[in-house]
């Protein structure tokens, strides 16, 4: 008699009691004492990878016979058909779970460049991966997926070097192209009949760690359109209490995938700018110390990847001005309450004030007033994400794009100008300040430094203020203007340069402002 292959409903019944069973016997797995002693070279990882491939073999078979041979009149027999894929299936997952050690194994080998190159080739290994993607059963998959996450982990042990983790990196990453795993990685995101989230955590740290790997990796992460905007829709909170671990490494992964320097594609999102605002309004009222630690990491990477798209796309940067982005910045940079969104706001804005459409506008908003009051001149920043930093690069690039003789750029002089000066004669004595600073670091102290005689230079070549009146507050500060600005202006060009080995965009404002102070003064 011929038979019929197996109904829809009665193959749903065998994988809820396979579910059912693996979801009992996996406590079990967890008491399994593993090995203690071993020697871990080529030939074990071959023995590993060699009963992988007999156990993925013999449930391979198990299920195609048992799933030919049912019927629609085998209800009968549906338990014991279940208990038997239930048994093949665990065996699987054990095989798979007591092979834990793979990546210890391959950390502690002495011949790991042939084990790399070995497992990098191997079809077992390659099938295995797609055990991620085409597995029936989602803890087998769940658990190929865990032994892949600590293989590809980042972490470098105290036992290995950087050469060690280049030639992994390498290898596998030659494996991972050919079998496409971000295609892999995606299919399992989509899959219906995921329990919890800790497998689609596992899979969004694997994804982030992949984004060290070689170019050739990297490249077809950020090509994949599907995976990413599967990533993309779980960014997305209702609230700041209810930010998930979800929520935090699928930012995690956006922000590193996209503000790497490799990425030249951008983002297949045109809403992305709009949603990253729209999870940092959620932030608006609610006080730092009452965010949890995965909305902590959350609103960082939001921060981190808001600020990259809108300083390096003018996609971006024009979506942020449409999107009502300075209007938010500007009210937490108004927060009493909070120092935490002041310095958010500014940092944003900052990183956003990149042409003169959006130095005009901000000046137009009111952003003169938050700035000025919120410069302190007597803190020395102690890293270059403090809030002075952000302040002075405010007003630099506000003098920067703004054009000469506009309205905009004379309300930010007369900032300066003001009450004879005020402003100024403080910018003056911060500038001494850092300076002869003793407990400043090196680095930060040259970076703030820049940043202030950058600033003194805008004021002192423009025409609307007297020469001598820069004289006299360079005089009564202790100064000079050659040897305190004009010379020190110069030093800044001259290691911009050598860092970059031709003219930019900020060497070029540099020279301009050497020469210019040089002809007035």
């Amino acid at each position: 008699m011929q038979r019929k292959s197996p109904s829809k409903k009665n193959s749903s019944e065998l994988d809820l009691n396979i579910l059912s069973y693996l979801k009992s016997t996996t406590s079990k797995a967890s008491e399994i004492v593993p090995q203690t002693s071993r020697t871990y070279n080529l030939q074990s990882l071959k023995i590993d990878l060699n009963r992988i491939k007999q156990l993925i073999a013999q449930n391979t078979q198990t299920r195609s016979s048992i799933l030919a041979d049912a019927t629609n009149q085998d209800l009968i027999h549906s338990h014991a058909s279940a208990d038997k894929i239930s048994d093949s299936d665990y065996q699987l997952f054990q095989g798979i779970k007591d092979c834990s050690d793979l990546s210890l194994s391959l950390d502690e080998c002495q011949d790991y460049v042939q084990c790399y190159r070995y497992i990098a080739s191997d079809w077992t290994f390659k099938q295995l991966l797609s055990l991620i993607s085409n597995h029936p059963n989602i803890y087998v998959a769940a658990q190929v997926l865990a032994q892949l996450r600590d293989l590809v982990e980042s972490d470098i042990s105290q036992s290995s070097s950087s050469d060690k983790l280049a030639v992994k990196r390498s290898q596998l990453t030659q494996c991972f192209v050919s079998c496409n795993l971000p295609q892999l990685l995606s299919n399992f995101l989509q899959r219906k009949d995921r329990e919890n989230d800790d497998s689609v955590i596992t899979c969004l740290t694997v994804l982030v760690d992949l984004c060290n790997y070689p170019d050739s990796l990297y490249e077809i992460l950020v090509a994949c359109d599907k995976l990413n905007d599967q990533v993309y829709q779980m960014c997305k909170v209702s609230s700041a209490s209810q930010v998930t671990l979800v929520n935090q490494y699928a930012m995690e992964y956006l922000n590193v995938l996209l503000t790497d320097s490799r990425n030249t594609k951008g983002f297949p999102s045109h809403d992305l700018v709009d949603q990253l605002l729209v999870s940092l309004s959620k932030f608006l009222k609610v006080q730092l110390s009452s965010i949890t630690p995965e909305g902590r990491e959350y609103v960082e990477n939001t921060i981190l990847l808001l600020s990259f798209l809108v300083s390096t796309s003018d996609q971006c940067n024009s979506q942020f001005i449409a999107d009502e982005g300075i209007e938010l910045m500007l009210m937490m940079v108004s927060s009493e309450d909070s120092r935490w969104h002041t310095k958010t706001g500014f940092k944003i804005l900052d990183s956003a004030c990149t042409k003169t459409e959006i130095a005009s506008i901000l000046v137009e908003k009111g952003i003169l007033k938050p700035v000025f009051q919120s410069i302190n001149y007597r803190k020395l920043p102690q890293k270059s994400t403090s809030l002075n930093i952000y302040l002075l690069d405010i007003i630099g690039r506000l003098f920067k794009y703004l054009p000469f003789d506009s309205d905009d750029r004379l309300r930010l002089l007369n900032k300066f100008m003001n009450k004879n000066y005020k402003n100024f004669n403080k910018l003056m004595k911060y500038k001494k300040i850092v300076d002869t600073a003793d407990d400043l670091d090196e680095t930060l102290m040259v970076a703030c430094s820049a940043l202030i005689n950058t600033i003194i230079a805008w004021i002192s070549i423009d025409d609307i203020v007297p020469v001598e009146k820069v004289m006299n507050i360079f005089t009564d500060s202790g100064l000079t203007i050659s040897s305190n600005l004009i010379e020190p202006l110069h030093d800044t060009y001259q290691i911009l340069l050598g860092e970059t080995g031709t003219e930019n965009d900020d060497t070029e404002v540099l020279k301009d402002l050497y020469q210019a102070l040089s002809s007035r003064y």
